[in-house]
């Protein structure tokens, strides 16, 4: 599975933090864990759900130029 927190300190957006594994949820929650609404954190959870892929076809065959994963907010 797939797991995106995105990251905001005080309404300014900070980055976001992709993690896949078995454990991967745990790993967001203790990331999380460290950054307290208190402290001005807002945080978002988000599960992996799919992915986009833009492919290229020749007499080889089909290769990946590029996948995205697409998320949803838990």
């Amino acid at each position: 599975m797939h797991y995106r927190l995105t990251i905001q300190h005080n309404g300014i957006h900070w980055g976001h933090f992709d993690c896949d594994g078995p454990n991967a949820l745990q790993r967001i929650d203790a990331i999380a864990a460290r950054l307290p609404a208190a402290e001005g954190f807002t945080l978002q959870r988000q599960k992996g759900i799919g992915e986009e892929r833009i492919l290229s076809s020749t007499a080889d065959g089909l290769r990946v130029l590029a996948a995205q994963i697409q998320y949803r907010d838990l």
